[in-house]
């Protein structure tokens, strides 16, 4: 995508999910969010959206649901940036906590406040959201985030029944998606990336990043391995400028992520390295989210 071609405002619009005047759902399953999945890859015209679901219809009639997620979390990690900097905690869901940021605090936040605002501002753009089989955070405390859970799903990939395929286990798929929160999540999530490799064609987790868009999340070296890239934890910052960091670098991802989920709405190549074009169009974006929430020591010219 061209620089005299990028829209900025354009861009943020297209981007930031909100509900429409009737919806009271979350947003990462709204109408909006659910059309920018339609434009996955993977998700063609065999998908329809149905309420707040991705669905795909077998031939005996019965339906493979998909919900949505959201990639990074902003609860644990804001509470936890909250008590390493002596501050109480606070509680509610993803909207309350982006409200509580964005609104005036006092002045024992203000270190911070700035990087809170920069995330807060782009958590419900759709480069935090993914459409999934089943809301899942992969172990306990802080990993309800990209890495843990990118981490996860190679794991299925890589394992001895994704080579075997699904036709025995289908009978499994159906009946562990019947019971819904009652089954093994971590299960869940395994059956259907190998229904996706029978389904879809997604033969390995590289098929599955680039059907998902989520290539600025992972390295791939000379010989062509994957790895999912690293992030110190919230739980790992030792002071403020780890802290700062790690809210800095969580907001490049997302800002980097909307942008290849927007050019492939747009009918442009999402795939593989950015040009230099989409390199300054990002540096533009980065720079209006920071300046606005008053950021310092932001570096414009790097992406995460």
């Amino acid at each position: 995508m061209e620089l005299n071609k990028f829209d900025l405002d354009d861009f943020i619009t297209e981007v930031n999910v909100q509900r429409d005047d009737k919806e009271k759902c979350e947003m990462e399953v709204t109408n909006k969010a659910m059309k920018f999945y339609k434009e996955y890859p993977c998700y063609d015209d065999k998908w329809e959206i149905r309420n707040g679901h991705l669905c795909y219809r077998f031939e005996d009639m019965s339906c493979l649901l998909l919900t949505a997620d959201i990639i990074t979390s902003i609860s644990k990690p804001f509470n936890k940036s909250l008590i390493q900097t002596d501050n109480p905690m606070v509680s509610g869901r993803g909207t309350d906590i982006q409200n509580f940021i964005l609104t005036p605090l006092n002045d024992s936040y203000m270190d911070l406040l700035p990087y809170y605002k920069a995330f807060a501002k782009v958590y419900y753009w759709i480069g935090n959201m993914y459409p999934v089989i089943w809301n899942y955070r992969p172990g306990q405390g802080d990993n309800d985030n990209w890495v843990a859970k990118l981490n996860m799903i190679n794991e299925c990939f890589d394992s001895q029944e994704f080579r075997k395929g699904i036709n025995n286990l289908k009978g499994e798929l159906i009946e562990t998606l019947k019971n819904g929160r009652k089954s093994n999540q971590s299960r869940l999530y395994k059956l259907w990336i190998i229904w996706m490799k029978d389904e879809l064609g997604i033969s390995c987790f590289k098929d599955f990043i680039d059907n998902y868009m989520l290539n600025d999340m992972v390295t791939i070296n000379n010989s062509n391995e994957i790895k999912v890239k690293e992030i110190t934890k919230i739980s790992d910052c030792k002071n403020i400028e780890d802290i700062r960091k790690f809210w800095i670098n969580n907001t490049k991802i997302i800002i980097q992520r909307s942008y290849r989920i927007y050019k492939k709405m747009k009918g442009d190549n999402a795939e593989g390295d950015f040009t230099n074009d989409d390199k300054n169009n990002i540096i533009s974006i980065f720079k209006t989210i920071f300046n606005m929430c008053n950021c310092n020591d932001v570096k414009y010219d790097e992406l995460f």
